[in-house]
């Protein structure tokens, strides 16, 4: 503020921008603005990588049980069973609760990287109108991730509707089951 007198002898107060630490606000703005985008970014990637291990750590584990059972005693059946269901509980509620984590981060890396745009349109450092078709398709393909991948629209899929992993589930037990039932009555012929 500064103390400023007009024409007619009258003082006012008239306020006076600090050009440099307007400058060093909007830089550190800018900053916060990238660093929030790329925590986004690497949190979304790496909630999908955790989603798609857990997820093939539970598919082995139910191969492995189905191979075993196509060889084991009616006794081990019996066990091999219920390590099964155990295993479709225990993997399912912790997949679904991935999969809604992961839509939180897919939202959270969206809204980060429009505002990662907006400002970037703001400033004018970018003239994304004068870009070609494939410069955007390609400007925007590197700041977001593959939001498409198999896995992404997997977890997508389960943390919209929790029951579609069970179906899942048991679709591919059936047809486990029915391929077993297949292997051992080709194994009675013999």
């Amino acid at each position: 503020m500064r103390l400023k007198r007009d024409s007619q002898g009258n003082y006012s107060y008239q306020y006076v921008a600090d050009q440099d630490n307007i400058a060093k606000a909007e830089n550190d703005l800018q900053k916060a603005e990238n660093d929030l985008y790329n925590f986004d970014k690497d949190n979304y990637e790496n909630k999908l990588k955790e989603a798609y291990d857990v997820t093939k750590e539970y598919q082995e584990k139910i191969t492995a049980l189905g191979i075993e059972y196509a060889t084991a005693t009616e006794k081990r059946r019996k066990q091999i069973d219920e390590e099964k269901r155990l295993l479709d509980q225990q993997y399912s509620e912790y997949i679904l609760n991935l999969s809604q984590e992961t839509e939180w981060g897919k939202q959270n890396l969206m809204e980060s990287t429009m505002m990662n745009f907006t400002d970037m349109m703001n400033q004018e450092q970018l003239d994304f109108e004068n870009m070609s078709d494939a410069q955007k398709e390609k400007w925007l393909g590197d700041m977001v991730p593959s939001i498409n991948s198999g896995i992404a629209e997997m977890i997508g899929k389960f943390s919209t509707n929790p029951d579609s992993f069970k179906q899942i589930v048991a679709e591919a037990t059936q047809a486990m089951d029915n391929e077993r039932k297949t292997y051992q009555e080709g194994l009675a012929e013999l």
